[in-house]
């Protein structure tokens, strides 16, 4: 592969990297479904980052109806997009592991993609799409009074499969009136991780499929609401639909972290009865002030609190950083693999601080070297 090869810049896919190693990693976790279950639920690592109810009640659900267990996780389509084949090899065994110690179920699962990766690294396991085991499901929610809708379909379905009827049979079952709109396999703008290696194509992407039909989308990829309901579409997920629910509107990039662990937290301790607390670093508990300006500027370049909090706390651990006695700020740099970000501060009276830009580029220095 071209990551291989060294021709592929990591620094295009670092987060989503990062954040897989999370995801099967501290927020990864597996739950047995009562005797003789044939599934497994596969939220995947979107969904309950987006919002823990979407896992929760799903999950509630399915445990009632069929008995299911739980393999939460990544599929590993970040490290796939990223042409990191150590790193899909080891989030795949690790997979693996988990299926054979849930006695090997027919994985059910929430995301299209999901769904394709694990049928390419782990072919031995079989898959269902979630909404096709609940087709005959009674919605909760009421769409009656939302209008005419359109189902956007995410682009890694399969031709021809039948959840794409499926869903809008599940639509119209919640009262909403069906557009024959079709996107056609065209993609939402968020595969292979082009928001960050090409920002302009990506927002052209997004754009035109925001346009491409007026009315609200329904969409049963995470990833899709997210990009839509960021740049203004009315968009929903059709498990909002199913369970009755309000996914509200698209978490930063902390609160995605938060969320996931929240997951964790809340389905062991529901149906294991086992407390687990979270791993707290040395950095978690710096407050931040953060501006809508600069947090929009983050979110763009994808900079996490967590990586401002471990800059921060990293400079005034070691006095390192560039004081401006003019404003009183410090500008600290965090050097990681594949990028270097850089943040500007103030500490307030009340010892939180003050973040007044944050930026990163793929240059690294180090000192001696």
């Amino acid at each position: 592969t071209r990551m291989e090869g060294g021709d592929e810049p990591p620094a295009d896919h670092d987060y989503w990297l990062r954040r897989q190693d999370r995801a099967s990693g501290e927020t990864a976790f597996t739950l047995e479904g009562t005797e003789g279950s044939r599934y497994a639920f596969f939220p995947g690592c979107q969904l309950g980052a987006a919002n823990p109810d979407y896992v929760e009640k799903t999950y509630a659900l399915l445990r009632e109806r069929f008995q299911a267990g739980l393999l939460q996780a990544c599929c590993g389509a970040p490290s796939y997009w990223g042409g990191d084949r150590a790193r899909l090899n080891r989030n795949t065994d690790y997979l693996r592991s988990q299926w054979h110690a849930l006695g090997e179920p027919i994985l059910l699962c929430a995301c299209a993609s999901c769904e394709k990766m694990l049928a390419a690294v782990l072919p031995e396991a079989k898959t269902q799409s979630l909404y096709e085991l609940l087709k005959d499901e009674k919605p909760v929610g009421n769409w009656a009074d939302w209008g005419p809708v359109s189902v956007f379909d995410p682009c890694s379905l399969k031709p021809a499969a039948t959840v794409s009827q499926t869903v809008r049979h599940l639509t119209a079952a919640c009262g909403a009136s069906v557009t024959d709109y079709s996107s056609d396999g065209q993609c939402c703008g968020n595969g292979g991780h082009m928001r960050l290696a090409d920002p302009a194509l990506y927002q052209e992407i997004v754009t035109n499929r925001i346009s491409d039909s007026e009315a609200p989308y329904v969409v049963y990829c995470v990833n899709c609401r997210e990009v839509f309901r960021s740049r203004g579409k009315d968009c929903r997920h059709i498990l909002e639909g199913l369970l009755n629910m309000d996914a509200g509107e698209t978490p930063h990039l902390d609160e995605k972290e938060r969320n996931s662990m929240k997951v964790k937290v809340r389905l062991l301790d529901k149906y294991k009865k086992e407390s687990f607390l979270p791993p707290q670093k040395e950095w978690d508990g710096i407050r931040l002030s953060i501006s809508a300006e600069v947090r929009a500027t983050m979110e763009e370049k994808m900079i996490s609190d967590a990586d401002v909090r471990e800059c921060i706390w990293q400079a005034e651990k070691n006095g390192d950083g560039f004081w401006n006695p003019e404003d009183s700020t410090v500008l600290a740099c965090l050097v990681r693999n594949a990028l270097t970000y850089w943040v500007c501060y103030q500490q307030t009276a009340d010892d939180s601080f003050l973040v007044q830009n944050a930026y990163c580029h793929r240059m690294h220095f180090r000192e001696n070297e």
